[in-house]
């Protein structure tokens, strides 16, 4: 169980929860997580 960038697009995503996809989101597209999960507005995925 381990959120990667390389999971993404695979099946077993449906599995993850939505705040664990969200934050896979986010780590993909923002640089920066840490950024973007305190200002999911500025995240860029909102």
């Amino acid at each position: 169980m381990n959120p990667a960038p390389h999971k993404i697009g695979n099946p077993e995503i449906e599995k993850f929860e939505p705040i664990d996809f969200f934050f896979i989101k986010v780590i993909c597209v923002n640089p920066a997580p840490q950024r973007g999960a305190r200002m999911n507005t500025k995240g860029g995925a909102g």
